[in-house]
């Protein structure tokens, strides 16, 4: 069939179409068939297709949160994957360790494989992953590295990566926490993948802390307040962080109900050390507040001053790079899965909340008017 005659199942219409990996940006329409991406063009004629009006939108690919805790009724802190993902644009989510050696089988099944949108998933150095709030290493007997990796190697497509939340109340404090640091990246190694280490009271020194890191592991919560974090008493990034920034560890956002600072955040950008992933941390206890979606978190980085292609940068094809899947999602280019967000970007005031509480009035506004799963409206 020539393109002349083509037929389609879904034109996406008249939207600015912003597509970081190709450094695409204007007004086009966008053609699905077959759940892929078929043409890219300023006008496609719809023919019989279904036709999505994006005029005054924005037309990104499927957005890509790499901090999601979705292991809904087995775990604390599990929201459904479906929901988020269609409010929030998001096509791709990566869910931050609530499963360890004890509990992976069933993220699979009852997660995973029924979801509409792709559902990932961080392997817990705990057996028993984010059952309880209460603390998954305090108890050293449940650190499972062997079991994790097993989980790795049965489900590869699905576990990329290892978790750890280095948390003294969390992990134990002292030697025992520092041993646990140990432990997680040992088990990230030996699996072949990369580590994410949440922070926050940490067990041990950040600057010890970031030295253990390899080249691709992932910090979290990287604008969280307090103490023995990546910033100075003078909200400026550490000797330490800028290191091991420049020896490639990876800085992710992960808002969440105790980890985004307004004014660390601010500072942050202001001295150039920006995240490499924007991403949630949703979980139930800040879905419907201070975190809402994705599209919030990314109009918060707008309204501290970052450009709007590079919050797209950082919410689609940098976040995709992150956990090692550009050759598959980020990106909007012809013959992949047509994973697509039509967001709907106002200039007007918003009142916007961070994780201490702190109330600030903003200028952005971001919605998700349209979530598109391999061609499918969510």
């Amino acid at each position: 069939m020539n393109a002349q005659n083509q037929s389609f199942d879904l034109v996406i219409a008249g939207g600015r179409v912003i597509d970081p990996a190709t450094s695409l940006d204007g007004i086009r329409d966008v053609a699905v068939s077959g759940g892929k991406v078929a043409k890219i063009a300023p006008e496609i004629e719809p023919g019989g297709a279904r036709t999505v009006d994006a005029t005054g939108c924005l037309v990104t690919p499927g957005l890509v949160d790499i901090h999601v805790h979705v292991y809904r009724g087995a775990t604390f802190w599990g929201v459904d994957a479906d929901e988020i993902g269609t409010k929030g644009g998001t096509t791709t989510m990566l869910d931050a360790g609530s499963t360890g050696s004890q509990n992976y089988r069933g993220f699979k099944e009852w997660i995973v494989d029924p979801a509409c949108v792709r559902v990932l998933g961080l392997m817990n150095l705990s057996e028993i992953g984010l059952v309880s709030y209460k603390g998954e290493l305090n108890d050293p007997a449940f650190a499972d590295p062997t079991g994790g990796i097993a989980g790795i190697q049965e489900f590869p497509g699905t576990f990329i990566g290892c978790k750890v939340r280095l948390s003294g109340p969390l992990v134990g404090w002292g030697q025992q926490g520092r041993h646990h640091a140990q432990q997680a990246v040992t088990m990230a190694h030996d699996a072949g993948t990369f580590l994410m280490v949440h922070i926050g009271n940490s067990p041990i020194p950040m600057g010890e802390l970031l030295s253990m890191l390899r080249p691709g592991d992932i910090v979290t919560h990287c604008y969280r307040a307090g103490t023995n974090n990546l910033f100075d008493e003078h909200d400026q990034p550490t000797a330490a962080a800028r290191a091991a920034r420049d020896r490639g560890v990876l800085f992710d956002i992960g808002h969440g109900s105790g980890s985004f600072q307004y004014e660390r955040a601010r500072s942050a950008v202001a001295a150039g050390f920006m995240a490499d992933s924007i991403s949630t941390d949703l979980h139930v206890t800040n879905i419907n507040g201070p975190v809402h979606d994705m599209p919030t978190t990314m109009a918060k980085m707008l309204d501290l001053g970052v450009p709007l292609l590079e919050v797209i940068h950082r919410s689609t094809w940098e976040p995709a790079g992150v956990i090692g899947l550009q050759d598959q999602v980020g990106s909007l280019q012809v013959d992949r899965e047509a994973d697509i967000a039509v967001l709907r970007h106002q200039e007007r005031e918003v009142v916007f909340t961070d994780s201490m509480g702190t109330e600030w009035t903003g200028h952005h506004e971001l919605k998700a008017e349209h979530t598109i799963r391999a061609g499918e409206i969510l």
